[in-house]
């Protein structure tokens, strides 16, 4: 379902989201309640309510989210993923709507998810790192508080840290942090910011 934003071909997605539902299928029908298969089918969904426009997918991933995470204990692997998928739940419902509360609440999963997923071998922190600095960045574009673009810089600078130079995404951490950057040099007109950017 991801690849979809990659190729932008909408059968990869269709695809996805079709097995995702045939999966759950199954597991209601053996009365199976596993926590990886619902945080899977809800990044799917998520997506897919992304391309779409369909909040009613967005529900469905949110729901499948909570359930995972109501069964996951703290430092299960599967439980930063749901609580990430879930931010990004509550990141785009913000856009829609307008309310704090839901950034707010977006950033405090993403909080609970890095905080988390440092505590699990072999999670991917930068990953989380990134995520936040961009629920911060993106409460700082709709509510103004220069706190949050301040500590999106530093958490942004972190996350490129901890991409090896050659890594894939390094380019895209490096691109996140320039971002942010220009942010700041628009706001307060700081030459540096303009220099590092």
């Amino acid at each position: 379902g991801v690849r979809c934003y990659s190729t932008g071909n909408n059968q990869d997605l269709e695809d996805a989201t079709a097995f995702g539902h045939e999966v759950l299928d199954t597991c209601k029908a053996d009365n199976i309640a596993c926590p990886t298969v619902y945080t899977m089918v809800a990044n799917i969904l998520r997506v897919n309510a992304d391309i779409q426009g369909d909040p009613s997918l967005r529900d469905t991933a949110e729901n499948l989210c909570q359930n995972a995470i109501a069964l996951c204990p703290v430092g299960h692997p599967v439980r930063p993923m749901a609580l990430r998928i879930l931010s990004y739940i509550l990141a785009r419902r913000c856009e829609a709507s307008g309310s704090p509360s839901d950034m707010d609440e977006a950033v405090e999963m993403q909080r609970m998810a890095l905080e988390e997923a440092t505590s699990i071998p072999g999670s991917d922190q930068r990953q989380h790192l990134d995520t936040l600095g961009t629920h911060l960045m993106g409460r700082h574009a709709l509510f103004g508080n220069d706190d949050d673009l301040e500590e999106a810089i530093r958490i942004f600078r972190t996350a490129v840290d901890l991409c090896p130079p050659a890594h894939l995404e390094r380019e895209f951490g490096l691109n996140r942090l320039s971002q942010a950057l220009r942010l700041r040099f628009e706001r307060h007109g700081a030459i540096e910011d303009l220099d590092e950017a």
